[in-house]
């Protein structure tokens, strides 16, 4: 079995693509083609044409990730719509919804599943990672509850979004596509993209602030590499077995877990994960992408980090706070 290694993502289109070694073109992740456009959305993709480790594949229109609805014009209200949305899966807290409400917000469509309590200590951490975990360990019953309303919702496509669509929703949509058997690489790659498509908006907050380790600590909040999202789901294997047992850890029943993989996978065969270079765990077997930890247009080339890492500039209690999106 031959190793995947990523090519290039292109600046600005958010082309993120695995080889295949078939020599027949690329993997279905080329998230241009995912892309939706929704005026004023960011950050806004279909899932489908992820694959499985065992051949399997994410259907189109089923399962779509986005930043905040707020940003929507009403031609953006319009494209929604017009995708028939069977539930739309607000993960951000009441005060943001509040401040920027959801246009569906007063619709049958709506459910809002925040995923912290307003009584939670906020997380401090200067690294992304550190910040996932944290959020995963604490939080099992509202991820659960977030994947449940994936599951349950009635017929059409599923829209999970957040504030910036990187962040919250990065990690339900991980576990959702780890739990029902997408690569871990894909996962990788399509959490990745978010940087692209944010990157503009990001680069404009960063250019508000002249506290040189501030600003070191918002460019990694604003961060989106693969090796991030590679190191989340090792620590949810590691920790709890993988995705599925840790979503059941949290009150997702299998009766829902089969609900998931039925609604969100083509049953027509596809070829394995090895036959896509890929190890029999989802895994590629060199891990380039955590080894590198970047996307290869050079946007962020910080090497990865882990929480024993010593942070120069950002230790003691003057640390502010910043909420991942």
């Amino acid at each position: 079995m031959s190793a995947v290694a990523p090519q290039d993502a292109t600046p600005g289109t958010g082309s993120t693509t695995t080889s295949n070694p078939q020599g027949d073109g690329p993997t279905e992740t080329n998230a241009e083609a995912r892309h939706l456009d929704w005026p004023a959305c960011l950050n806004a993709r279909d899932l489908g044409g992820l694959i499985t480790k065992d051949g399997g594949r994410v259907c189109d229109g089923v399962l779509v990730r986005s930043d905040r609805l707020s940003r929507l014009t009403p031609t953006g209200v319009d494209a929604v719509r017009r995708i028939a949305p069977g539930r739309i899966i607000d993960l951000r807290a009441a005060r943001q919804c509040e401040r920027e409400p959801n246009p569906f917000a007063d619709t049958h469509l709506y459910r809002n599943v925040p995923l912290s309590d307003p009584a939670d200590s906020p997380d401090r951490q200067p690294y992304l990672i550190d910040r996932y975990r944290s959020k995963l360990d604490r939080n099992l019953r509202r991820f659960a509850d977030a994947v449940a309303a994936v599951a349950d919702a009635p017929p059409g496509a599923v829209v999970v979004h957040c504030q910036a669509g990187k962040d919250r929703t990065g990690l339900v949509i991980a576990l959702i596509l780890s739990a029902i058997g997408v690569l871990d690489e894909m996962i990788a790659a399509d959490y990745a993209v978010s940087a692209i498509r944010l990157d503009a908006h990001y680069r404009a907050k960063r250019a508000r602030i002249d506290d040189p380790e501030l600003l070191e600590l918002v460019h990694e909040l604003h961060s989106a590499r693969p090796d991030t999202m590679l190191a989340t789901l090792a620590h949810v294997r590691a920790q709890y077995g993988g995705a599925e047992q840790y979503l059941h850890h949290g009150g997702l029943t299998s009766r829902q877990l089969q609900a998931l993989r039925t609604r969100l996978l083509d049953d027509k065969p596809h070829r394995s994960a090895s036959e896509h270079g890929c190890a029999d765990d989802g895994h590629t077997k060199h891990e380039l992408l955590m080894q590198r930890g970047r996307l290869h247009d050079g946007t962020f080339t910080d090497p990865p980090h882990s929480s024993s890492a010593v942070v120069r500039g950002h230790c003691g209690s003057s640390r502010r706070h910043f909420e991942i999106n």
